[in-house]
């Protein structure tokens, strides 16, 4: 990761055909949620998720059940990955019910 940490432009073929997720807590500063979904709006296979309840500190309770559909394609249609684009992939998700 430590190329891609230098605050230089993404270069959107250096993550071709990786899927990427991108997320950010829904109580975030609202700048660190616009980057977010800057970063996942340059890469070709990201996907962003904003986690209602999560801050800027990482929470594994609300974090993994996010990943774990992430890395499943549970909480996508069957073939979605094969067709993916950063523009359609962005939506607010919450991980448990209220």
């Amino acid at each position: 990761m430590r190329d891609f940490m230098r605050g230089e432009t993404l270069r959107p073929e250096d993550w071709s055909g990786i899927p990427t997720l991108v997320t950010a807590g829904g109580k975030s500063d609202a700048l660190l949620r616009k980057g977010a979904r800057a970063i996942a709006a340059v890469l070709p296979d990201a996907v962003f998720r904003e986690i209602l309840r999560l801050g800027h500190h990482p929470n594994i309770g609300l974090l993994a059940p996010v990943a774990g559909s992430f890395r499943t394609g549970a909480d996508q249609p069957a073939g979605y990955y094969a067709r993916l684009s950063a523009r359609d992939a962005r939506g607010r998700i919450r991980t448990r019910p209220r």
